[in-house]
């Protein structure tokens, strides 16, 4: 290996260090009693034509009364703009998180149910939501973690005395960081 390469190569053992330290490092803390989760998302309806929302975020709250089972409850909002018209989901979500956090890599698996709200301009309506979902946090410090989970939501609209009643599946992947709170 030349000079060169050696200078190169220094800066990737590093980080490569960092990487692995700083998750067995964060193991060694007792977890934090309640997690603040901030994300990208990205949603689209399963059907063979559905609409995908790339704009998105999520947000998510869970607190641990328990080692291994959690409250959670999210709040999320995916956007598209088809021919220059706005549409929105805002998703309002509450339920129960199954997990355990014993090293750096902590998976859980949760089932939330609640409503959600499509609309656009002059129009808007509400559906009951049913959401099982999973994913992984990577705890990088005792406090911060990055986080990646895939959820399938099912959406109830109601029928009236024109409409029948309507389910729609969508599929939502989020990305981002879990934040620690609290001892």
């Amino acid at each position: 290996m030349t000079l060169q390469g050696t200078k190169r190569a220094v800066p990737l053992v590093g980080v490569g260090l960092l990487l692995v330290l700083l998750p067995s490092r964060a193991a060694a803390q007792a977890p934090s009693r309640a997690t603040l989760g901030l994300s990208y998302s990205y949603l689209r309806e399963a059907a063979s034509d559905g609409a995908a929302y790339d704009a998105g975020w999520l947000t998510s709250v869970a607190g641990r009364p328990r080692s291994s089972l959690t409250w959670v409850g999210e709040v999320g909002g995916s956007y598209r703009s088809p021919a220059g018209v706005t549409q929105q989901l805002l998703s309002y979500l509450g339920g129960i998180r199954l997990g355990h956090r014993q090293s750096s890599i902590a998976p859980f698996a949760q089932a939330v149910a609640g409503l959600e709200r499509f609309s656009e301009p002059g129009f808007s309506q509400t559906g009951l939501a049913l959401q099982p979902g999973g994913g992984v946090d990577v705890w990088l410090t005792p406090r911060l973690a990055l986080r990646a989970q895939v959820d399938y939501r099912w959406v109830r609209i109601g029928a009236n005395s024109t409409d029948p009643a309507v389910t729609i599946d969508e599929w939502r992947v989020g990305v981002g960081l879990a934040i620690g709170v609290g001892r």
